[in-house]
């Protein structure tokens, strides 16, 4: 054994004889010690502070013993003692944890990434690159929303590209790749809370034909989080299938004693979970199965999902049955910006590496306050939800342009248009209108990723020149919804209102700003009814088209294409 890891060893395991509360209070450190024998020679004044730390320790409990052996009938002193001894032993705890794991400086994106991709490297996956961020026309959306999007074909046993591309194989059994994925489902919520993003890198590893055993899995995915991330397993939780009657499937017993008797996850950080919760299909047919989360407790105490992983046992068809599949696929999928968050021990993704530096450039593009990282109601003058509206959008439309989409009047294309007339719109609210900040904010995306998706660089000319000419085309419609607007009488109701949304293009904010510059009042939830409306008949029309291509594929008579 090296002597540092011996040291690490005698100190993570001396014990104390004392009482089993002050045992409890005092004992444990010994993995932290070993990782922080491991970090010696790095952080080697470390070596001085820990065993003066615990000398003081020491000495104030022998201290104590002397008086207790003076005056055993001191009622108080026991007490006192233990509180004493908790309070320090509290400040040790957190002074050895937070010298024993991983610095913010040293999980940065670019290592967190490259790290989840070399691990399962290690262990035979094949490295399959991210696929294009939009999703293809057959796949029935409009964005890449997980990264199990281009494995469909496998799963699916359709020949598609990513079979074309590892002909040579038998089959794919392992595969491992970080996807650019968008999700616009939940547009309004972006930059208001914690949690959502409009673009993110989904971590992820597969296993395709039974390739990889449920107890394989769980073992790689609980040695990389506490192993090699070095996260603190008091705040992982675990959560499995619990069963469902309607579905008529019992409890993943296999993946809970996995858990337990293998893994060693601690009774009281594994809990059961619904079939809304625990059991993930692909679509509205196909594979589909129970699947095991891990969370993480953040600092407020919450709980956040941090990776999910599925076990895909059955096929589901049209009717809702379900039919047990001759092998079991496993896919799973883990937010790189969650992760970073946790790894550099901040309360968001947005006071990361992969959002700080655009945040602070989006600042100086526009001249407005620092940016304090409030949310909600802390957030009085919104100037930090603004912030972070603009500097998610940035990222989607830049990763979105660059593989291909443009703003148009349809489907991908016109979302891709409000997202940027949103982030256009919280420009104007940060500082004096000025052109061409957002083309700009785009471009410090790219000095960004540029290292990880050298595509981007290639495509910077691109980028910038489609965002020109999308604000100078929002300018323009922007100058005629005005003028409808004041030419409108009273009374407006919301029909008329959302018709500012629908046909102008106008975000939902301005919308309502311009409700509240007439003294209008605006309906929220009617607002919100409409929009679903709206994204009805869009799918109904889409699902049109997507049939009559088909039928004209078939090549049948005229009378059928009507």
């Amino acid at each position: 054994m090296r002597p540092w890891g011996r040291m690490a060893k005698i100190y993570g395991m001396y014990q104390f004889a004392l009482s089993p509360f002050e045992q409890k209070a005092f004992g444990g450190y010994g993995k932290e010690m070993r990782n922080l024998g491991r970090k010696a020679f790095e952080y080697w004044w470390t070596l001085l502070a820990i065993p003066a730390l615990y000398y003081i320790r020491d000495y104030g409990m022998k201290q104590e013993e002397k008086r207790l052996r003076k005056n055993p009938a001191d009622f108080i002193c026991k007490p006192m003692r233990q509180v004493y001894f908790a309070s320090y032993n509290l400040t040790l705890h957190v002074v050895v944890r937070r010298l024993s794991t991983n610095a913010n400086i040293e999980w940065n994106s670019r290592k967190v990434r490259q790290t989840f991709v070399d691990y399962f490297k290690k262990w035979d996956h094949v490295v399959v690159e991210s696929s294009s961020m939009i999703a293809p026309k057959q796949s029935g959306m409009l964005f890449t929303s997980a990264g199990v999007v281009q494995f469909r074909s496998i799963i699916s046993n359709i020949n598609g590209p990513v079979q074309t591309q590892f002909r040579p194989r038998d089959h794919l059994g392992l595969a491992v790749s970080c996807q650019k994925c968008a999700r616009v489902n939940d547009l309004n919520s972006v930059g208001k809370d914690r949690t959502h993003h409009t673009f993110f890198e989904m971590l992820g590893n597969w296993s395709f034909n039974g390739t990889m055993s449920k107890q394989a899995v769980c073992n790689h995915v609980w040695q990389l989080l506490t192993k090699i991330y070095s996260i603190d397993e008091q705040r992982l939780h675990v959560t499995y299938f619990g069963g469902d009657q309607q579905l008529g499937l019992d409890a993943d017993e296999e993946c809970k004693r996995i858990w337990l008797d293998v893994v060693g996850v601690q009774q009281c950080r594994l809990l059961t979970g619904n079939a809304e919760e625990n059991f993930w299909s692909i679509g509205e047919t196909g594979p589909c199965g129970p699947c095991t989360e891990i969370h993480v407790q953040l600092p407020d105490g919450t709980l956040s999902e941090l990776w999910n992983v599925v076990f895909m046992e059955y096929y589901k068809y049209e009717d809702g049955s379900l039919q047990k599949l001759p092998a079991t696929h496993v896919d799973t999928g883990m937010g790189l910006e969650r992760l970073c968050a946790v790894l550099q021990n901040e309360d968001s993704a947005y006071g990361t590496d992969l959002f700080k530096p655009l945040i602070d450039s989006c600042q100086q593009l526009t001249g407005s306050p620092p940016y304090e990282g409030r949310f909600g109601v802390d957030d009085v003058t919104g100037f930090d939800s603004s912030c972070r509206i603009i500097v998610d959008h940035a990222r989607m439309c830049t990763f979105a342009i660059a593989d291909g989409l443009k703003p148009g009047h349809q489907e991908a294309g016109h979302v891709l248009r409000k997202i940027i007339r949103r982030a256009l719109y919280h420009v104007s609210l940060l500082g004096e209108p000025r052109p061409g900040v957002f083309p700009k904010l785009c471009s410090a995306v790219v000095d960004l990723y540029a290292d990880t998706y050298p595509q981007l660089q290639s495509s910077r000319r691109l980028i910038n020149q489609v965002l020109l000419e999308e604000e100078k085309r929002f300018s323009i419609t922007l100058t005629k919804a005005k003028a409808r607007f004041d030419r409108m009488q009273e009374p407006i109701d919301s029909k008329a209102m959302f018709l500012f949304y629908n046909t102008y293009g106008l975000p939902m904010e301005m919308v309502q700003n311009l409700a509240e510059r007439r003294g209008l009042p605006f309906d929220l939830h009617q607002f919100e009814q409409q929009l679903q409306e709206q994204r009805r008949r869009s799918l109904t029309t889409r699902q049109k088209q997507r049939l009559r291509a088909a039928l004209l594929q078939l090549e049948l008579p005229p009378i059928f294409h009507k």
